[in-house]
């Protein structure tokens, strides 16, 4: 279907001229690195089509996608952290819309159907396999998701937001079921998910004595991991808020120390110290739960991901064995993950 997206069309609506174009990839949504052949300027094109209908979410509605698009563009200019802005088109929308035809792809229409949003390029790279980084930069990442969160805690309309929702007993639940249907395709063994259903319930009961207020429950990140982060010349930059939402801002800690060695992983919570004072107080076995929860939020996201089955299938029994079993036991994981 690449080939067939009428990205001259969706381009004609943003101020870029001659653009050339490469194909990123396709995943939760189709993405494009455009680079403006008069000014050099590099963009982010996404259209908003999973690569799979089972990963749609309120994150692909016009209301949502406008919601990112105000977060980031607010985020970039107040908080000084370095995000990816969107670009508005000729209109002033930053999310515009084009219809294609179920079976040629041609293009039928640019009001309505899938939806498009462009952000500006940060320049930078990918976090190499088993890449470390010195501890300066380490707290540096720290005090940007600190800085993240602290403008969260006063953004005006956050709680009402259209946007997902995560960690909370509610969607642990419903995620809690996702990974149990694995099942019935045969991707997971009965003994393992009752290790994950006792893991879920530890993670509960620990959730029910945290509790959810103003410092602890925000406008998030929701998806760190090696992926959506990159090595430019001012340090490592957050990118691809696609899924962000709302959920406690431990979650958005404990993936970031995730994408760390764990000799680094005190310095992500160093730096974020230094701009939210005092707010690192949740026990190490609280941030160890929501390791967890990010794991299994890559398992329950691409469930119905084909590609990602294989993976899936082999490392759940090591998962469940190295990490659950020793979370129920009440060992420490936070320096072993």
């Amino acid at each position: 279907m690449n080939e067939k997206v009428p990205l001259s069309a969706i381009l004609a609506a943003y101020p870029v001229r001659e653009p050339s174009i490469r194909f990123i990839r396709h995943n939760e949504n189709m993405t494009y690195r455009v680079t403006d052949g008069t000014t050099g300027q590099s963009y982010l094109l996404r259209i908003h089509k999973p690569v799979t209908d089972k990963l749609h979410g309120l994150q692909h509605s016009r209301e949502g996608l406008h919601a990112e698009m105000q977060w980031l563009a607010d985020l970039g200019a107040a908080a000084g952290v370095r995000v990816q802005k969107p670009v508005a088109s000729h209109e002033g929308e930053w999310v515009t819309s084009v219809n294609l035809d179920a079976e040629s792809g041609t293009q039928s229409g640019v009001r309505s159907g899938i939806f498009c949003t462009l952000l500006e390029w940060i320049e930078g790279r990918d976090v190499g396999q088993g890449e470390s980084f010195s501890r300066e930069t380490v707290t540096g990442l720290g005090r940007q998701l600190g800085a993240m969160h602290r403008f969260s805690q006063t953004y005006p309309g956050a709680a009402i937001m259209k946007r997902p929702r995560y960690a909370g007993a509610e969607q642990n639940e419903e995620m809690l079921t996702r990974i149990r249907s694995g099942l019935s395709m045969d991707l997971f063994r009965e003994e393992d998910l009752e290790i994950v259903g006792q893991t879920f319930t530890r993670i509960a009961d620990k959730l029910e004595r945290h509790s959810r207020s103003g410092s602890s429950w925000g406008l998030i990140h929701a998806d760190i991991n090696k992926g959506n982060l990159i090595v430019t010349d001012q340090g490592l930059s957050l990118i691809d808020f696609c899924l962000f939402g709302h959920g406690y801002y431990g979650y958005d800690l404990a993936g970031c120390a995730l994408t760390m060695k764990t000799e680094l992983r005190d310095s992500v919570l160093e730096g974020y110290s230094l701009v939210r004072p005092g707010a690192v107080t949740e026990r190490l076995d609280l941030l160890e739960g929501f390791m967890l929860l990010s794991i299994f939020g890559f398992y329950s996201f691409h469930l119905h991901n084909p590609d990602k089955h294989p993976w899936m299938k082999e490392r759940m029994p090591a998962f469940c064995k190295n990490y659950c079993v020793p979370f129920l036991e009440d060992r420490s994981l936070f320096y072993t993950m």
